[in-house]
């Protein structure tokens, strides 16, 4: 039998020389392949790292769905084969589009799509963000910029030898001085090369803050420490009695002198360079 567009009944009697007997009917339905789904419900975005993303459609019975995805990143951690997925997206994720397809026994339905994007969160003081706290930030959502405090001292170390101008002197740029005093000292400046092997977060850019770098620590230093306590970090000392305790700044003051914090009197200082101080990295960052 050749089956046309539509369905419709099948009917047969028998016939003799005595007559024709009851006719008798089979009603024919007519399979075909799914439709295209329903418009995928669900987030249009998503935040790097983010777990448990649900997407659905209106589900058909007989009908199976394939899920795929153009970008990287995702893992459907259940539902694949159904009408509703969950999904985790990984810190590297990109954007994308999800792509479902139906089929049953007839064939393959047309696809429906759904495009993706990444969500841009907002970087506020104090949240803990790439590695550490952030202390300083700057500009809109989605152009944001600014500084990291790690949560913890990475030495108790010499500036670097006395006896050499470096011109790491910058008082906003700790990069710059950092780079710098490894240019000319490579192996005995030793707080800046304590921030570059840092490593914290997975970072490789950690740096010796410049002394207004630090500045910018101490306006916001209630907001940061308190965070830095939260994340299971060490606090920066503000204040102790101590002549010794100090951390030291990039910012190269003279041959043999530099900035550093004096916690005592709370106040920036020149000490000598080869004296022993305390050291907190610190980095960029640019969302």
């Amino acid at each position: 039998v050749n089956f046309g567009a539509n369905g419709g009944n099948i009917t047969v009697k028998a016939n003799n020389e005595c007559g024709s007997s009851a006719e008798k009917s089979l009603s024919i339905a007519l399979k075909s392949a799914p439709s295209q789904p329903s418009v995928i419900s669900g987030p249009n975005a998503f935040l790097l790292g983010q777990t448990g993303v649900e997407y659905s459609v209106t589900n058909v019975s007989g009908v199976a769905y394939n899920w795929s995805y153009s970008g990287t990143g995702e893992t459907i951690t259940s539902g694949q084969g159904t009408h509703s997925i969950s999904v985790n997206y990984s810190s590297i994720a990109t954007a994308g589009t999800w792509i479902l397809t139906p089929s049953n026994e007839c064939g393959i339905g047309v696809p429906v799509t759904k495009d993706i994007t990444i969500a841009v969160p907002e970087i506020k003081l104090g949240d803990y963000y790439q590695g550490g706290i952030v202390f300083y930030v700057e500009g809109e959502i989605g152009n944001q910029k600014g500084l990291i405090m790690a949560l913890q001292n990475v030495d108790s170390c010499r500036y670097a030898t006395g006896g050499t101008t470096i011109g790491s002197d910058s008082e906003d740029d700790g990069l710059f001085n950092t780079n710098k005093m490894i240019e000319v000292q490579p192996t005995t400046a030793d707080a800046a090369l304590a921030c570059r092997n840092y490593g914290g977060g997975g970072y490789n850019d950690w740096y010796l803050p410049a002394k207004n770098e630090f500045q910018k620590f101490l306006d916001n230093s209630n907001i940061v420490n308190d965070s830095i306590a939260t994340n299971g970090g060490i606090l920066i000392v503000l204040s102790s009695g101590s002549p010794s305790l100090f951390y030291w700044t990039s910012t190269e003051t003279a041959i043999g002198t530099a900035y550093c914090y004096l916690t005592i009197n709370q106040s920036f200082i020149t000490y000598g360079k080869p004296i022993a101080g305390l050291v907190r990295p610190i980095r960029r960052f640019e969302y």
